[in-house]
């Protein structure tokens, strides 16, 4: 009997070390998307306003609760592999943060919701009913995308310490979305997140054209045997421009924008 004991006690405290290790699991990622909706804050008025929302209040569990649904979860992995419905990689794949993170939130409630950018307003709308014009949808998702970039990034990264450097890549996004309002609060998110914007385009308003430090403007014209040559134009600030000129001269081109 006592032999026993041991071996049920042994057995209790792995199954206890289990449980508490993807407690922890499930906690860290449930902070993580606390910070999602921490990284879409801007500057409105004066007030840092966030343009994503998450109710969390809503689905997230009590301590005691998770640690109830948790080890719930662990015992029923244990029962799967004991009678051999799951092996080895059935096993790592539920053991996995998309598993997991559903023992601390109940993701069905999980609901997400963006500003809609207005001239007057910045109201909320659910994620999946967004009524918007087209430019207004169209910046409503590059904000969130670049959100998303950024909350991507600071997971694989995890330096507190160094808010890196990203770029996005967008094919004209001029067309619909051609209001100085909108690209306002798409430069703010930007430059939170630190993110550096390259878009091709044509046809810019001199008003979206000031949240471009630099611009490449190709030129046509025409040599003496008739034939079209494309030349490349920069315009930039003058401080900018400047320091171009100087990494030209020393043999280095580096250049940022947001």
């Amino acid at each position: 009997m006592e032999m026993h004991q041991k071996q049920a006690d042994s057995l209790k405290s792995v199954e206890e070390n289990i449980v508490a290790q993807a407690l922890g699991i499930a906690m860290l990622y449930r902070d993580y998307l606390h910070k999602f909706v921490k990284l879409s804050k801007i500057d409105v008025d004066g007030t840092l306003e966030e343009m994503v929302r998450i109710n969390f209040n809503d689905c997230e569990y009590s301590e005691e609760r998770a640690e109830s649904e948790m080890r719930y979860y662990i015992q029923e992995l244990i029962q799967e592999i004991e009678v051999g419905n799951i092996g080895k990689k059935e096993l790592i794949n539920n053991l996995t943060p998309a598993y997991l993170i559903n023992k601390v939130l109940d993701m069905k409630l999980l609901k997400l919701d963006i500003r809609k950018i207005d001239r007057n307003s910045l109201k909320f709308q659910r994620w999946e009913r967004i009524q918007a014009s087209g430019g207004q949808e169209n910046a409503m998702y590059i904000i969130f995308l670049v959100v998303l970039m950024s909350y991507i990034r600071d997971i694989v990264v995890d330096r507190r310490d160094k808010n890196t450097s990203k770029v996005l890549v967008i094919d004209n996004p001029f067309g619909t979305t051609s209001s100085y309002y909108l690209w306002e609060k798409i430069w703010a998110i930007l430059e939170r997140n630190n993110v550096q914007l390259i878009c091709p385009g044509h046809k810019i308003g001199t008003n979206v054209m000031e949240f471009f430090p630099i611009n490449h403007l190709l030129t046509e014209e025409l040599s003496t045997n008739d034939r079209t040559r494309i030349g490349i134009q920069v315009r930039a600030r003058s401080e900018i421009l400047d320091r171009i000129e100087r990494q030209k001269r020393g043999g280095q081109l580096s250049i940022s924008m947001y």
